[in-house]
């Protein structure tokens, strides 16, 4: 065992605790409902149920320092996921703008869509490798996938259907999207029909989307976030299975 570099104190079993559950070791979590002395170290591990004697357990007191700053790491975790699940709000709230362009011009839908996206954007779907290197030029390709959507019958009704946030670092993190979309001909009764297409189902389906989220500053939209990375595998591919015609 390391010793000790400094004395523990009253609020060390939180401390460890935390220390413990970030450095992923197995070990029994320590319960003290004293106040703990100079030789709380010994108490403590009497208390355990490890026993120390066997060689296949090792149990690795941090220091006070090591346990502080591994809490401030996981505050900080906390911080960019509440930061990222934000993030998907905004961008879910933007997405659903371009539903109806009888509403919505796709322009405006666009750009708004856009103003999540960070510079030098990268996309990558199915081996393609897309560079977004504005707003401005990220604002006009999604207005010509709207087009595209719009054009094929499918209809760009996508609605954020739920999502999974895994912190990277304190200044980034992965964000899985899952999108359901719902085919322009799709029945508020909700049969399912045919299109013109014998080949296309109205059928509502969901796919997912993969995007690096990263913490930024002195961005020209006001946003101190967005994505700097899309994986698109999922959407394309599903297009392919449930509405051939989009890429006619």
């Amino acid at each position: 065992m390391r010793p000790m570099a400094n004395k523990v104190t009253s609020d060390s079993p939180q401390i460890l605790s935390r220390w413990c559950r970030h450095k992923f070791f197995a070990v029994y979590r320590l319960s003290v409902d004293v106040a703990l002395s100079d030789n709380s170290v010994d108490r403590l591990l009497s208390r355990s149920k490890f026993d120390l004697s066997a060689s296949n357990y090792a149990f690795d007191i941090p220091t006070i320092q090591e346990a502080q700053k591994a809490q401030v790491l996981d505050d900080k975790m906390v911080s960019i996921t509440k930061a990222a699940r934000a993030a998907i709000k905004s961008y879910a709230a933007a997405v659903s703008l371009g539903a109806d362009p009888s509403k919505v011009p796709p322009s405006q839908a666009a750009a708004a869509m856009a103003e999540h996206y960070l510079p030098n954007v990268t996309l990558f779907t199915l081996g393609s490798i897309t560079t977004f290197p504005t707003q401005q030029f990220a604002a006009a390709q999604i207005e010509n996938l709207l087009g595209q959507y719009n054009r094929s019958g499918l209809g760009a009704d996508i609605r954020l259907d739920h999502s999974r946030v895994d912190p990277v670092s304190e200044q980034s993190a992965l964000c899985w999207i899952t999108w359901k979309i719902f085919p322009a001909s799709v029945e508020t009764s909700g049969k399912q029909e045919k299109s013109k297409d014998s080949d296309t189902s109205t059928k509502p389906w969901s796919f997912t989307d993969v995007y690096g989220f990263r913490l930024a500053s002195n961005l020209t939209n006001g946003l101190e976030s967005g994505w700097e990375f899309v994986i698109a595998d999922d959407e394309f591919t599903k297009l392919a299975e449930n509405w051939p015609s989009f890429f006619h």
